[in-house]
């Protein structure tokens, strides 16, 4: 297998967001010829994203605490990576100061 590069990563993760948005039943669909997502199917190829999503590991396994523990954090595996996801949308986001939200927002089936 060839080396990742630094773009191949930011595709990945790129496609696996875009995969949570636009959900097939199966993970080779976004390639096929009748559902093909081309913004998926022309930026890498189905066997190179399965490659990298085979070696792709964002923590040490070794070191996440068991399920009893005080430690526990079910989303250990990707808790930096959300971390730093996280601060850089507080750093890079124009946030307001008071912010409005009503039932267009958020749907309302109350009366």
């Amino acid at each position: 297998m060839k080396p990742v590069t630094v773009e191949e990563v930011r595709r990945f993760i790129g496609i696996l967001m875009y995969m949570t948005l636009v959900k097939l039943p199966q993970r080779r669909m976004y390639w096929s010829t009748q559902l093909r997502q081309e913004n998926i199917a022309t930026c890498i190829t189905c066997n190179r994203f399965e490659e990298i999503l085979m070696i792709f590991h964002l923590s040490d396994n070794e070191l996440q605490p068991t399920v009893g523990s005080s430690d526990y954090d079910k989303l250990y595996k990707v808790r930096i990576f959300l971390n730093s996801l996280q601060g850089n949308f507080k750093k890079h986001a124009d946030s307001e100061t008071q912010m409005c939200v009503d039932e267009q927002i958020i749907p309302f089936k109350g009366q």
